[in-house]
């Protein structure tokens, strides 16, 4: 989910801690418990700052993985707890770090559930999980979750009764886009006898839903809307080409491959050799592919330069292209 309904969550989850009593009955216990709601919602995403370090291609490979998994729902509670205590030793130390895990947790289900996903089973398995449910930003929950907590506000209403409707509501909200989506899939399988492997990606509005089929010869990329698909382009896969081949040895486009299972090469002859991209055909935004990897290559197919990013448009594109060309050739 986005940084705005994590923080509005880590909010209404400590007024939904009111319904411990140990908290209800101590002020400054409720104020520190708040924190570590916040900090706790937002502890998760701490691996943005990889962006700093190593670029787009390490934050791309590094977010959501090792601080969305298991150990993470572990360690995120202990650590910010620990450092709250110096802060305020005579606090009970159970009621911060279970709140402040009750935190973590929900960021990392919540992410699990839109297209992006998490490495939620590190370190067992490295691989993504998406469930492809809800938008990255989600208006109900955002905004059930604002009502709530201005709500609370006024001091005029017990927050564990508005406290455990919102979060009963988000609960049912979940479970009813779950059955939206998978009675939406199989309903597509049925009546347009789609075979190979088929998703959903969910957009901001409820009903419209980007669907891409996956065959072993080319990609169908369409929408649904109120129900009613409708195919936008057919991708055929390009013969193997080794120009292709050559820039998945390169780190960049190893972590796009390994980020998305659906991905699109093309190549062209240049001047200088061989240009490549790799598009992840799950994000697509006004018929553009804002998620690719570019390979520069030589006539030898020696990687030259490479870049992984989002772009929005093909002028985008040309000026990166325009950038790696001029720093080697």
């Amino acid at each position: 989910m986005d940084t705005g309904t994590h923080f509005v969550i880590g909010i209404s989850l400590a007024g939904l801690s009111s319904i411990d009593p140990a908290i209800t009955n101590n002020h400054t216990l409720s104020q520190v418990v708040l924190l570590g709601t916040v900090i706790g919602s937002q502890a998760p995403d701490l691996d943005g700052i990889t962006r700093f370090f190593g670029g787009t291609c390490s934050y791309i490979k590094s977010h959501r993985g090792i601080t969305h998994s298991l150990l993470a729902i572990i360690i995120w509670p202990i650590v910010i707890s620990s450092l709250i205590m110096l802060f305020y030793p005579s606090i009970p130390y159970f009621h911060l770090v279970f709140w402040t895990f009750v935190a973590v947790l929900v960021h990392i289900i919540l992410d699990i559930f839109n297209s992006y996903g998490t490495q939620a089973l590190r370190p067992f398995s490295q691989k993504w999980i998406a469930l492809n449910i809800i938008n990255i930003f989600d208006p109900f929950i955002f905004i059930i979750h604002i009502i709530a907590i201005l709500i609370w506000s006024l001091q005029k209403f017990n927050s564990v009764y508005i406290f455990s409707t919102v979060y009963l509501l988000t609960i049912i909200y979940l479970v009813v886009r779950t059955w939206a989506y998978y009675n939406t899939l199989n309903r597509l399988r049925y009546l347009h006898k789609i075979t190979g492997k088929l998703i959903m990606l969910p957009t901001i509005r409820w009903s419209v839903w980007n669907v891409i089929q996956k065959t072993p010869s080319k990609y169908n990329i369409g929408v649904v809307r109120n129900k009613k698909l409708q195919w936008i382009e057919s991708r055929v896969l390009p013969k193997k080409h080794k120009a292709i081949e050559a820039s998945k040895l390169d780190k960049k486009v190893k972590v796009l491959l390994n980020f998305s299972n659906y991905t699109y090469p093309e190549w062209k002859k240049t001047p200088f050799g061989y240009e490549v991209h790799w598009f992840d055909l799950r994000y697509r935004f006004n018929n553009h592919y804002p998620l690719l990897a570019i390979v520069l290559l030589d006539e030898s197919y020696q990687i030259i330069d490479s870049y992984i990013g989002w772009t929005y448009n093909q002028g985008q594109i040309s000026k990166k292209v325009d950038i790696l060309i001029k720093q080697h050739l």
